[in-house]
């Protein structure tokens, strides 16, 4: 599942020896990163580090024995379920403009498609429940597709065509506990383009990233941007890309300063969200 790589592949992206460096001078915080990379044989990462609300720092570091090209700071990461917060306001920004409302169910907002009968109440899966995991849905993490097929619709995908991962199902009352639901995500995904009118990927640029100046991340990357994405290593061998139809759940694309722009922007005053 998507959550037990992300981490992998965030750090991913040094071991052994024969660090490259993408810099001349070397911190205190980057010699700890080295020494963690080489514990965990992670073939090289891409840091922000961030200070009082401020980015003072971004470095990359690459183990010189992987294939394909040297890890810098403007590498491209596929970051997996962090694709997730940034999904989040993407949806709050719709609710700033009075578009949607955080406690109404999201069957007022979505037309394309339903959630399937159940024990459960659909009247009570509001938008705050599925962005907080707690509206009782079913589909943990997605698998992913690989980029030699073609994606499924959005609809077919909350049916059940995730490549093993499942359907989107009421399976317990919402509002009593918190069950984790990438799902969920992606029915707030189809909530996002049938309010706004937009794919989601150009109204999450549109409406998030691009003011936060984040100029290197996309949840539909082009071929500029998959051209500088890093290779995912997981014990220092090379897997495969996957592609998300889930796109608000697992496929944003982005670099170490951009999210650490994001991160920013969570601390302080910001140009999105009041």
């Amino acid at each position: 599942m998507v959550e037990k790589w992300v981490f992998r592949l965030l750090m991913s992206l040094v071991c052994l020896h024969n660090i490259n460096y993408a810099n001349a001078q070397t911190s205190e915080f980057e010699k700890f990163v080295t020494q963690t990379m080489l514990e965990r044989n992670v073939a090289g990462v891409s840091i922000a580090r961030i200070e009082s609300g401020e980015i003072v720092e971004q470095f990359a570091l690459a183990h010189s024995d992987t294939d394909g090209t040297a890890i810098t700071t403007n590498t491209v990461f596929q970051v997996g379920s962090i694709s997730k917060p940034v999904a989040a306001w993407v949806v709050m920004t719709l609710v700033r403009d009075g578009k949607i409302e955080l406690n109404a169910p999201i069957g007022r907002y979505v037309s394309r498609w339903r959630i399937p009968p159940s024990d459960f109440d659909p009247e009570q899966v509001t938008v705050k429940r599925l962005l907080s995991h707690t509206a009782g849905l079913s589909l943990h993490g997605y698998p992913g597709f690989a980029e030699s097929l073609t994606l499924p619709a959005i609809e077919a995908s909350l049916s059940g065509n995730t490549n093993g991962a499942g359907a989107v199902e009421q399976i317990l009352p919402p509002g009593k506990q918190f069950r984790y639901s990438g799902g969920g995500y992606t029915l707030l995904q189809l909530m996002v383009e049938e309010v706004s009118g937009m794919p989601f990927s150009q109204y999450a640029e549109q409406a998030v990233m691009n003011p936060l100046g984040m100029d290197n991340s996309s949840y539909a990357p082009n071929d500029t941007l998959l051209a500088s994405r890093a290779t995912p290593y997981v014990q220092m061998k090379p897997i495969d890309y996957f592609q998300f139809r889930a796109e608000a759940a697992a496929s944003l694309h982005s670099t170490a300063g951009d999210l650490a722009k994001f991160v920013v922007a969570n601390l302080k005053t910001n140009s999105v969200l009041n």
